[in-house]
């Protein structure tokens, strides 16, 4: 009975291994160039580099607040040892997971970004350009109670839960891969001596590689047994794209669509006096090569867009109503399995051959200051938009919190990333940049030092070529 449950989700989560806040260590530095654009597109005008280019970047997030697992095994790698065998994981690692029991509606998020090739150049003293080809993923479930995620757990074991009429309002799940090509092109709006403004825009054009998603309004249940359960009047939005089906596929004629980020970024530079040069042939020049500023507030909305997808023929809405189901013997193996049992088991209905489904919506503060030469602290909240229960085929992040008080120079930077998520979970990282290599963890500090279950990480690892403004002569 629990491969049936746990269908819709694992199945899509295990589709991700085929393809691969984004990159917060670095994101807010002044030495960000081309991996900073995400955040705020303006970034790449009056920046430190000429030609920024990044060979690869890799950024990926985890956070749920049901499972937890003990900081331990991170410096016991081998507790992992066949875990991708068995959903459960491997009976070495199941001591070091814990369950959150709060009584709390239960939520998680995967999100995957990988950006290939992508590169920034400066036109002139005014005028930048980017690239970023990216692929992007992101899994989404929410509102789960508390007592479903328990039975869905340890379904076996918690007999004391069967035999009663149960309700889950609003729980979903989503899943939207694709794959993204980004255009930024950011100006100077204003020059003012001691007040700089500039602004960025970044054209995004999608292909959707796949999606998904699964939304019931009032789920009605009950378990009857171990193999057995009913379903009453349930009424579930359901679609799932047609590359999914037979695996993801992917072709550059179709999904196309488009989004936006727009950001600005204002400077109050004080001490603008110094940051000045003359030439033999020229006057009242600003150094490129440093950052003129005692603070920094840039402001950016990020993702605004759908992408379109056509539907899988079989994936329709329908309303579950069925008592005393035997479900211990289905073979259901594939999403094209599922979608042939929902067909032929319960009351299906007529839905659109096409979807969208909502990019990730989110904005974001940033306030930089600098506390003295190369040292900075950096505060971001973030604040994800598309969640609740308007739209049943979106995708979205999470909302987060987060000081970054930093060491930044031309070829050397750290900086300790502390977060505190919309769950109410603390982190605490670090962000190494090493000349072309970066590498951060913005769990790094917390599952190092502290005994307390983690639920959930973010890692990011960015190798580049940059060309720098030098010091005039």
């Amino acid at each position: 009975m629990k491969s049936l449950v746990y269908f819709p989700l694992f199945l899509l989560l295990a589709s991700l291994h085929t393809h691969a806040q984004d990159f917060m260590p670095f994101a807010t530095g002044n030495y960000a160039g081309i991996t900073g654009v995400h955040l705020q597109p303006a970034c790449i005008v009056d920046s430190r580099y000429r030609i920024d280019l990044s060979f690869s970047s890799t950024s990926v997030m985890l956070a749920n607040n049901f499972y937890g697992i003990d900081p331990y095994v991170f410096s016991h790698p081998e507790l992992f040892k066949g875990l991708n065998k068995n959903v459960s994981g491997s009976s070495d690692l199941k001591p070091y997971i814990s369950r959150n029991i709060n009584g709390q509606d239960k939520t998680a998020i995967l999100n995957l970004r990988q950006d290939i090739f992508s590169f920034m150049i400066s036109l002139s003293k005014k005028d930048a350009i980017a690239f970023t080809p990216s692929i992007r993923s992101i899994v989404n479930i929410d509102n789960m109670t508390e007592t479903s995620a328990v039975l869905l757990d340890k379904l076996d074991q918690e007999t004391d839960l069967w035999k009663i009429r149960l309700k889950n309002e609003s729980v979903n799940a989503q899943l939207n891969s694709w794959v993204e090509y980004g255009f930024t092109y950011a100006r100077v709006i204003m020059d003012n001596k001691k007040h700089f403004l500039k602004a960025g825009t970044t054209l995004n054009i999608n292909h959707g590689i796949g999606s998904g998603y699964l939304f019931v309004k009032d789920l009605n249940y009950e378990v009857n047994g171990q193999d057995t359960i009913s379903l009453y009047d349930s009424y579930t939005n359901y679609g799932i794209s047609n590359n999914v089906v037979d695996g993801f596929s992917y072709s550059f004629a179709t999904n196309l669509s488009l989004s936006l980020d727009l950001g600005v970024v204002y400077e109050y530079r004080p001490d603008w006096m110094k940051y000045k040069y003359d030439t033999d042939s020229e006057t009242n020049l600003w150094r490129r090569d440093k950052d003129k500023y005692l603070f920094r507030i840039g402001f950016t909305i990020s993702d605004l867009g759908s992408i379109r997808y056509k539907r899988d023929s079989r994936s329709k809405d329908f309303n579950a109503d069925i008592h005393n189901w035997n479900v211990g013997n289905l073979d259901v193996s594939s999403i094209s399995d599922f979608n042939k049992l929902i067909d032929s088991t319960f009351t299906v209905y007529d839905v659109a051959e096409d979807y969208r489904m909502k990019l990730p919506l989110s904005m974001s503060l940033q306030l930089d200051v600098r506390i003295a030469e190369g040292l900075y602290i950096n505060l971001t909240p973030y604040l994800a938009l598309n969640q609740g229960t308007k739209y049943v085929n979106k995708a979205h992040n999470i909302s987060s919190f987060n000081i970054i008080p930093r060491y930044d120079k031309k070829w050397f930077g750290i900086s300790v990333p502390v977060q505190c998520n919309e769950y109410k979970q603390w982190y605490v990282g670090l962000g190494v940049r090493i000349g072309p290599l970066w590498v951060g963890w913005n769990d790094f500090f917390t599952a190092m030092t502290s005994s307390k279950s983690r639920y959930g990480s973010a890692a990011s690892v960015v190798l580049k070529m940059p060309l720098y403004y030098h010091r005039p002569r």
